[in-house]
């Protein structure tokens, strides 16, 4: 009875700091009788996002715990920016429900239409290109380098709660200054312009 009242309660702070942190990957570490124990009573949600579990002795320091998990978080992570970057292509081109650049975003981002905000890691590719490294006009009708209007924008999405994407670069994003969204739904474009 014990273990189980010890197991329920981890399992709900975990959830609890799941949700509350906004976490899309878990990884179970421990020996493998607490592992399979642990990931035998998640609820679906936790489960649904265990993307790897290792197996460490009891006396394994949090440092190698990091060290041998920390792989396996980061291969994910590309993976699923690489799979986020190909949906915006293909809604782009496919006629709906994504915008690209900096100015369809922050109006679309503006009206509250942006689901998920796609944007280059660096935008390093973006200033050697020197056209726009200039100052250029939002839709609001400030002056802002390409850099500033990035940061803002991102300090929207974190403000709003807004699923952010962070991509490597990319010859198709990087023309339209590094930044893309994928819409809450199709058509969303042109409803803004109702909004």
């Amino acid at each position: 009875d014990r273990n189980r009242r010890f197991l329920k309660e981890k399992i709900d702070l975990l959830l609890e700091l799941v949700n509350k942190g906004g976490y899309s990957h878990l990884i179970l570490a421990g020996t493998p009788e607490r592992v399979a124990v642990i990931k035998d009573n998640l609820p679906k949600n936790l489960r649904e996002i265990v993307i790897d579990t290792h197996t460490l002795g009891i006396h394994e320091r949090n440092e190698e715990i990091v060290r041998e998990t920390i792989g396996a978080f980061v291969e994910r992570e590309l993976h699923e920016s690489s799979v986020t970057l190909d949906l915006l292509k293909r809604t782009v081109l496919g006629g709906g429900g994504a915008v690209v650049g900096l100015s369809q975003c922050e109006v679309m981002m503006d009206s509250g239409l942006v689901d998920t905000l796609i944007m280059t890691r660096s935008d390093k590719q973006l200033k050697l290109r020197a056209v726009k490294a200039f100052r250029q006009r939002t839709h609001s009708g400030d002056y802002l380098s390409l850099e500033k209007r990035r940061a803002l924008l991102l300090n929207k999405c974190m403000n709003n709660r807004t699923r952010v994407e962070f991509v490597d670069e990319d010859s198709f994003i990087n023309d339209y200054d590094g930044v893309g969204a994928i819409l809450r739904y199709r058509g969303a474009e042109h409803a803004s312009a109702h909004v």
